[in-house]
């Protein structure tokens, strides 16, 4: 999967809210997954940050709360 952004997609406003839909059921259903790079406490968030402009990154990079 890549990413796009809707709004500039050229799609209309149904046509874009019934692809979310579907996402959110894929998701919700356990279909749909996203790569995870990375889980980093949020206290080193300049370690995530710096973590994003990684080249070649295959997945999320993602804070984590208490």
């Amino acid at each position: 999967m890549r990413g796009f952004w809707a709004a500039q997609s050229g799609l209309s406003p149904e046509t874009i809210g019934g692809l979310l839909e579907e996402l959110v059921a894929e998701a919700s259903e356990g279909r749909l997954t996203l790569p995870v790079e990375a889980i980093i406490p949020l206290d080193r968030y300049a370690d995530a940050l710096a973590a994003t402009r990684r080249p070649g990154r295959k997945g999320k990079v993602l804070l984590q709360g208490r």
